[in-house]
């Protein structure tokens, strides 16, 4: 784990990934990692969905931004929301961001992955 990992969802931090270390850095295991220690350390872990955020926007306000990284945080977004945070309406706010992630994705096996996300989270909603 690099440093601006270990505190990338830290109040003292306003720290953003660039583009290029997006892929690496924010992984779902990550950010699950962090909502189990923030948890534990009893922080509410909510605050990951606000710092995603932030960083989605960061990097929507460079232009030369790749959209599969927008598409990837979008989906990130959506992914922690709908299988772990559950706050209230967490079905349209998940959906939309993955519904937003997919319409800016090109490759097919991310595409699939989201799709498979849907699922899970209308399964989870007892949708399906």
């Amino acid at each position: 784990m690099t440093n601006n990992q270990l505190n990338y969802f830290s109040f003292e931090n306003s720290f953003f990934f660039e583009a290029d270390s997006i892929i690496d850095c924010l992984t779902e295991e990550f950010v699950l990692k962090e909502d189990t220690r923030l948890m534990k350390n009893k922080i509410d872990p909510s605050n990951i969905y606000f710092k995603l955020l932030a960083q989605l926007h960061y990097l929507e306000s460079k232009s030369e931004t790749d959209k599969s990284i927008l598409a990837y945080l979008n989906y990130l977004i959506g992914y922690y929301v709908g299988l772990f945070l559950h706050p209230f309406c967490e079905g349209e706010v998940s959906l939309y961001y993955i519904n937003k992630a997919i319409s800016m994705e090109n490759d097919k096996k991310q595409i699939e992955k989201y799709n498979i996300t849907i699922s899970m989270i209308k399964e989870g909603l007892g949708l399906l």
